[in-house]
């Protein structure tokens, strides 16, 4: 019972019980009083323990009330962190640095960077390490810093640790250099410490040099250098305006473009570097080197070039507030030069043509050839092969009895014979025994028997004949040239003229053919085709194989004349040394006396002849066979129908002087200009009456009882007799001539024959030359 009660006391009034609930109590309250502490302490409390936990998402600032897409803003997309320096840290504008995987964008401008100042109030920032500008999908720019003004939209990047090389990447264009400003306002980016630009055909460098990414404009200054790695080309200038996208550059300073097979000198013009073809506006030079390394040059004020044609174009100027000066070929192979006002060369088949008052000098000898015409052309003759020819003897076949000679003396009437003068004093005998061909010809030419299959010109045939046993044919080639119409060449010591002239350079011949003139000191030589052989230092020889006239002053009034159905004459430095002339000769001669004084004229017709004459000039030698007729006259009885024959007319109007020819290159001068009466010969035809109106003999000079009409016929019967001749001539019109001695225009248009399977290029080109 007694355990009972206690236990039930316990429960009631143990004093334990409230000392328990009292401890609970006050515990509690301690811990709210601490929580509340702890509460109320700041965050930076090196105590705390607690830890904010990390952003599931990169960092995205915020600017209260702005529009994220203003156009002149530089808004911070992402950093990793961001810190903002006690106020004054850095100057008295606002600053942030951001760190970790940065990235700015201002309209469509994107840069990403390592690290960066960013200035919010001033709308810039600078960048450092692994620096990226981007813009779309196609330009990138790379450094190891930059400093970009969003206000004026202009960066200036520098290269670095992280990027030894500031990089500028558009497309297939890669800028490079140390230091770049970048206008992203205008679109421009330019360095001035040296730099490189390179596309998918050149590289270009230079000392200072800008690039505009949307225009695809570059230009370039100072120690300029484009090297192309598709043409493998190298063009050096100090000054240079390139577009990437053509891959054209403009020339405006002196500029020099090296390539493997041609070099070009220049001031100004465009140049595409892709495809080589160059026009050039400023007076300019292209070297072209063939592969044996001969060198030919085309000058001119403009030149337009096609490598794949391998055709050069070259002009004067047309613009009249520029002084023109002359297109200029020169070829150091063959030492000609050609000039004109216009001109093409085509350095494959090595053809050049000139127009617009042309002039070719060609220097491969002693004395310079002057050819002048309204057309020049030249190219090069391949011979196909090498042949052995025997050496040819012009030799007499058959002998003419003694009985069929003829005494010259016999076939002088005695009744034009005057006391005391003497008849024409010829060789040691007066009989010439003639050897000749019977159904032949004694020319050289016509000895020389050739295989069918081969063939060649009537010069080179001459010239073998003539030189001897060996026509260099194989692999030679031979250097042509063809002037055309209106023809007209200078020497010193023989000059001529005629429609179309052609000019074989290893055979030095000149070929000249309608209405061909050629004058040799005092001698005038007219014919249907004049063939001239040229040595070193004088004319060695020239034929005229149809209708040929020789003419040569004597004095005053009186020439020596001769007409023979052919013709040749042979030359030295002193002059005439023989002649032989076949076919109808007739012949009008003022023989020199012993002393020096000349008394008579010997007219004279035969069918061959021979002459030699001296090294003073004096005849030496005369022969004519096989029959003989003719008279001596008294000088002082001669009447005018007596002084020239038929086709006789002194043509020294015509004559291309030596003061057109000057010794340099200048242009603007009188070389060969083309007189009325030249003008006249050539459109008609026909000669004009030049003959000098003889000087009347004095009456002392006359014979006492002498008819004075007999000793000085009147004018009028000298002009009837000028009239005359004049007419008869005029009847070869060009129309009636052989085909081998018109020019007509399409002949001018087709100029010389090529090889089988090879046009001529040049010649599609003259239907567009006034145009150009």
């Amino acid at each position: 019972m007694m355990s009972g009660r206690k236990q039930s006391g316990f429960s009631e009034h143990d004093p334990r019980r409230v000392i328990v609930a009292l401890a609970v109590v006050i515990t509690v309250g301690v811990i709210g009083i601490v929580r509340d502490v702890m509460a109320q302490k700041p965050a930076g409390n090196p105590d705390e323990t607690y830890r904010r936990p990390e952003p599931t998402a990169p960092f995205t600032p915020q600017i209260p009330s702005a529009s994220r897409h203003k156009p002149d803003k530089v808004f911070l997309e992402q950093a990793d962190s961001i810190v903002k320096p006690p106020a004054g840290y850095g100057g008295e504008a606002e600053m942030q640095v951001v760190k970790g995987n940065v990235k700015f964008r201002q309209m469509g401008m994107w840069l990403y960077c390592d690290s960066a100042y960013y200035f919010p109030e001033q709308n810039s920032m600078d960048a450092f390490g692994h620096v990226r500008m981007e813009q779309g999908d196609t330009l990138f720019v790379y450094a190891d810093r930059a400093y970009y003004d969003g206000t004026a939209r202009f960066a200036r990047l520098r290269c670095g640790a992280t990027e030894p090389e500031v990089r500028m990447i558009n497309r297939k264009v890669r800028l490079t250099t140390d230091s770049l400003d970048y206008d992203l306002a205008q679109d421009l980016g330019w360095y001035e410490y040296g730099g490189r630009l390179e596309d998918d055909v050149n590289v270009l460098t230079s000392r200072y040099g800008q690039y505009s990414p949307s225009t695809d404009n570059a230009e370039f200054f100072h120690d300029v250098v484009l090297d192309g790695t598709q043409n493998d080309f190298h063009l050096y200038t100090d000054t240079l305006y390139y577009n990437t996208a053509t891959h054209i550059a403009r020339i405006e300073t002196p500029t020099r473009i090296d390539s493997k097979e041609d070099d070009i000198v220049t001031s100004s013009g465009f140049y595409n570097t892709q495809t080589g073809v160059a026009e050039l506006t400023g007076r300019s030079t292209i070297f072209h080197t063939d592969s044996l390394g001969r060198t030919t040059t085309l000058e001119g004020d403009s030149i337009v070039y096609d490598p794949d044609t391998r055709i050069s174009r070259a002009y004067s100027f047309r613009n009249p507030a520029k002084r023109p000066t002359p297109m200029v070929i020169t070829d150091t192979a063959r030492k000609a030069i050609l000039i004109g006002g216009f001109g093409i060369y085509n350095d494959r088949t090595r053809e050049s043509m000139a127009t617009e008052y042309p002039l070719m000098m060609e220097y491969s000898r002693g004395d310079t050839l002057f050819l002048r015409a309204d057309t020049i052309r030249t190219w090069e003759l391949k011979r196909p092969r090498k042949v052995e020819l025997p050496i040819v003897a012009v030799t007499d076949s058959v002998t003419v009895a003694v009985a069929d000679t003829v005494a010259v003396a016999d076939t002088v009437a005695v009744a034009d014979t005057v006391a005391g003068i003497p008849p024409l004093e010829l060789a040691a005998a007066d009989t010439v025994v003639a050897a000749l061909p019977v159904q032949a010809s004694a020319r050289p030419a016509d000895s020389v028997a050739l295989p069918e299959e081969i063939e060649v010109t009537a010069e080179e045939t001459l010239h073998m004949a003539e030189g001897n046993a060996e026509v260099s044919e194989g692999d030679s080639l031979v250097h042509m040239a063809m002037a055309y119409p209106r023809a007209r060449f200078f020497r010193k010591d023989v000059q001529g003229i005629a429609d179309t002239i052609t000019f074989t350079e290893v055979d030095s011949i000149l070929k000249l053919t309608r209405l061909p003139v050629i004058w040799s000191d005092e001698r005038q030589v007219r014919g249907d085709t004049i063939i001239v052989h040229l040595n070193d230092s004088t004319a060695d020889y020239a034929v005229v194989p149809g209708k040929a006239m020789l003419m040569e002053y004597v004095e005053e009034d009186f020439y020596n004349q001769l007409h023979a159905d052919w013709m040749k004459m042979w030359f030295t430095d002193t002059g005439l040394r023989r002649l032989d002339a076949e076919g109808s000769v007739q012949t009008i001669m003022i023989p020199q006396e012993s002393d020096s004084t000349y008394n008579r004229l010997v007219e004279a017709e035969s069918s061959t002849l021979t002459m030699e004459m001296d090294s003073a000039g004096r005849l030496e030698r005369l022969k004519m066979w096989p029959e003989v007729t003719g008279s001596v006259t008294p000088i002082f009885l001669v009447k005018r129908s007596q002084m020239f024959l038929p086709k006789a007319a002194w043509l020294e109007a015509l004559r291309p002087k030596r003061e057109w020819y000057g010794g340099s290159l200048v242009w603007a001068d009188d070389l060969g200009e083309i007189t009325p009466e030249l003008e006249a010969y050539f459109a008609t035809g026909a000669i004009p009456s030049s003959r000098p109106n003889p000087t009347p003999l004095k009456r002392e000079d006359s014979v006492p009882g002498l008819p004075a009409d007999e000793a000085a016929p009147s004018e009028g019967a000298a002009e009837g007799e000028e009239s005359e001749s004049a007419g008869s001539e005029g009847e070869a019109d060009p129309e009636a001539l052989p085909a081998e001695g018109r020019s007509t225009e399409e002949e001018n248009m087709t100029g010389p024959e090529y090889p089988a399977g090879q046009e001529n290029p040049i010649g599609q080109e003259e239907a567009a030359i006034e145009n150009e």
